[in-house]
């Protein structure tokens, strides 16, 4: 492998954001949800088989599940995972996890159903490739277990971990770990994950499990030790079901006195370990990637996703892969232009981050959070976010090559719209248009200078047909435009007023 080249160094100088990258434009997997979708999460396939969870918090909170086959062109309607209704949990990015293995699906989240002060980790498998669930509760019967995590490791033993909290003082106890060693149908006895020596762990931000090349399992999480809060991990002692002391993998001394919600994001291969995650550079919270190439024993490289001369630009929640050629890939939430994720890669053998771009598309008005970043086995690269435009829903987007014949179904922001009619007009006018997925949109009047005259529509609009009325206020007669921006798609029509 190449080596990275140590210490920090190289700051990419980007003024504004660039939206132009190999991802598709953005397909919406949260079609026929309410507007209320948290937190998701994804596991690819090596195939590309694509599976996304999610937390809807209509009526409560229920676990969503949906999947693509193809790439990501199409998503199946979602079917909710968890049996008893409205009981998901969602505080702070207390979002389900899921992972897959030999054709069965695993999924882990905290559930209320036991009431507020008896949050439970709650875990789901389908083998029929999500159609039908059968669950169990794997966490603490008396407790509040947030945070969840969930892996599968190579011995097809299922691991859970999740932060244990006092049920009615919410005192913090300690990080619990479960393990099933017969594909989820018992569970082993809780095991603390630290032992804390010095500080405990940052109780909400999440954890993340991963296994090393080697086999080797480790929990990385943000540690707090009097309100400095960098990154530690623990490895796990297969021999003796315990796990070790704690190793740091950040050396920021970050000082925050409020919770950074955030964890790392862990990658391995061969000797090379990455770890993305958040820290405070200047006052601001900003992504960076760590490196160790000793299996985790030092991470002597720190390398920031990119730096800006524009001051107030705030980063956070990062989601890493690495591919066969040795890149690793990062998501990341940047508060620039009201809110985008971002992607950057770093190279193999390169000291800084490239090809950053917005991976959202480029007319976002309002804030993108929790990304979540796949891959499969060929390094395609699958991405799923939350869209905070009017509403919350979950959008996905992909580098793998979309046939030219899938664009326009893949494109999810279709649309047809009739001529004016009546056209010359007067009092109104209007336009039937139906949307082929819900989507935002703008309907906008200019006079025949391009000028803006007034916005007709601006907002979100289901699925299907709408009926678009145009009724000029105190403006003289004349031609106008009415322009159609549905989703990343524009239309045009000329008007005549009469008057």
């Amino acid at each position: 492998m190449k080596k990275y080249f140590p210490v920090i160094i190289h700051c990419l100088i980007i003024h504004s954001l660039v939206y132009s990258n190999d991802f598709s434009s953005s397909q919406l997997v949260s079609e026929n949800a309410t507007p209320q979708n948290f937190y998701p999460d994804m596991t690819v396939t090596e195939d590309g088989t694509i599976y996304v969870i999610w937390v809807n918090t209509t009526d409560g909170g229920d676990v969503y599940f949906s999947k693509s086959t193809d790439h990501g062109v199409t998503f199946s309607e979602y079917v909710a995972v968890n049996q008893s209704p409205n009981h998901a949990s969602s505080i702070g990015f207390n979002g389900p996890k899921i992972a897959e293995r030999n054709d069965t699906l695993h999924v882990l989240w905290a559930d209320q159903r036991g009431g507020y002060d008896h949050t439970s980790a709650y875990y789901a498998r389908s083998v029929d490739g999500g159609i039908t669930w059968e669950e169990t509760q794997v966490g603490h019967g008396y407790g509040i277990n947030l945070y969840p995590e969930l892996m599968v490791d190579s011995d097809g033993i299922i691991h859970a971990v999740f932060h244990y909290f006092q049920p009615g003082s919410w005192s913090y106890r300690h990080i619990a770990h479960t393990r099933s060693t017969n594909g989820g149908d018992s569970w082993s006895d809780f095991k603390t994950v630290s032992n804390y020596n010095p500080g405990e762990p940052c109780d909400c931000c999440p954890i993340n499990l991963h296994e090393l090349p080697n086999g080797q399992l480790i929990a990385g999480f943000r540690n707090n030790l009097n309100n400095i809060r960098d990154m530690y991990s623990v490895q796990w002692n297969s021999s003796n079901s315990s796990w070790g002391n704690l190793s740091p993998m950040s050396y920021d001394n970050f000082y925050v006195s409020y919770c950074p919600a955030s964890g790392p994001s862990l990658v391995s291969q061969d000797s090379l370990i990455g770890m993305a995650y958040m820290a405070e550079s200047d006052g601001e919270s900003r992504v960076y990637l760590a490196l160790s190439e000793d299996m985790g024993d030092t991470f002597a490289v720190k390398i920031p996703m990119e730096m800006t001369s524009v001051t107030n630009v705030f980063q956070n929640h990062p989601s890493a892969v690495i591919t066969g050629d040795g890149n690793i890939h990062v998501l990341w939430e940047d508060s620039r232009d009201n809110g985008n994720i971002l992607y950057g890669v770093l190279e193999s053998g390169q000291d800084f981050m490239s090809d950053i771009s917005a991976v959202n598309d480029s007319m976002t008005n309002s804030q993108e959070i929790a990304p979540n970043l796949g891959k499969d086995a060929e390094g395609y690269l699958y991405a799923v976010w939350v869209d905070c435009r009017y509403g919350r829903h979950i959008r996905f987007a992909t580098t793998y090559p979309i046939p030219l014949s899938n664009q326009g179904s893949f494109t999810p922001d279709q649309f047809s719209v009739s001529p004016a009619y009546p056209n010359p007009f007067n009092p109104s006018t209007q336009f039937d248009l139906t949307l082929d997925y819900a989507s935002v949109a703008q309907v906008t009047v200019y006079d025949i200078t391009g000028k803006e005259v007034e916005s007709i529509f601006d907002g979100y609009l289901e699925k299907g047909y709408h009926k678009i009325k145009w009724q000029p206020g105190s403006i003289s007669g004349g031609i106008y435009l009415i322009h159609f921006r549905i989703g990343m798609q524009e239309k045009t029509y000329k008007t005549i007023y009469l008057k």
